[in-house]
């Protein structure tokens, strides 16, 4: 069960999540394959102003079909969905907070705190792998990397992840500034973080490759 929906084979869902205690709701699709496996999350628009994230999102969730893969994979395209309404770069609207910066998030903190919290339980902590799509800002021209996670339990597994993505540069993050891509090794077993421009071709590929 995820965000109040029964992860039944062929079953491909569009729906979204309220934050309680705010006006906030998130989008989401899940897509349940025919056979059981693991559940993959991909986040995109933790960072609002990153759009390329958030269309390649999109348009994953237009691709992938239940009869193509074996267990699940739940796509959240738009996680700030009020700071891309109101056009903030990297903050949340309501409270002008980054929201890659307060992950696990508090029930009862401000919007951006609710909004971690509630990604962190409905979505993060029931997720096998988790693949995090950001790209450049508006100000932002970046060289292709993907980050996986380093000095955690997940390292071996989430390298072996991103050696599917063809770039030249690799980064072991050993990050811990309560962002979504480094706190939740505790609960998932795999995670990369990628810039979507670049590898939106090689995701499927990815996905591929989370052992079951």
């Amino acid at each position: 069960m995820i965000a109040g929906h029964e992860l039944k084979p062929g079953k491909n869902i569009t729906d979204h999540v309220h934050v309680e205690g705010t006006e906030l709701h998130v989008p989401h699709v899940l897509i349940c394959g025919k056979n059981e496996g693991p559940t993959v999350l991909i986040t995109a628009g933790i960072h609002n102003a990153e759009y390329v994230g958030i269309q390649a999102a999109i348009e994953l969730s237009n691709e992938f079909e239940p009869d193509d893969i074996n267990g699940n994979i739940i796509i959240v395209p738009l996680a700030n969905r009020s700071g891309f309404e109101n056009r903030t770069m990297s903050t949340v609207y309501e409270d002008g907070k980054n929201l890659n910066r307060v992950f696990p998030g508090n029930p009862d903190g401000s919007e951006a705190d609710r909004l971690a919290h509630m990604l962190f339980e409905i979505f993060i902590k029931n997720a096998d792998a988790y693949i995090d799509l950001h790209s450049g800002e508006g100000y932002e021209n970046l060289i292709p990397y993907a980050y996986y996670l380093g000095d955690s339990p997940v390292t071996e597994a989430s390298k072996k992840m991103i050696d599917c993505v063809n770039t030249e540069y690799y980064v072991r993050s050993c990050c811990c500034t309560g962002g979504a891509y480094n706190i939740r090794f505790k609960f998932i077993h795999y995670f990369i973080y990628l810039l979507a421009e670049h590898f939106l071709i090689y995701i499927p590929l990815v996905i591929s490759h989370v052992p079951v």
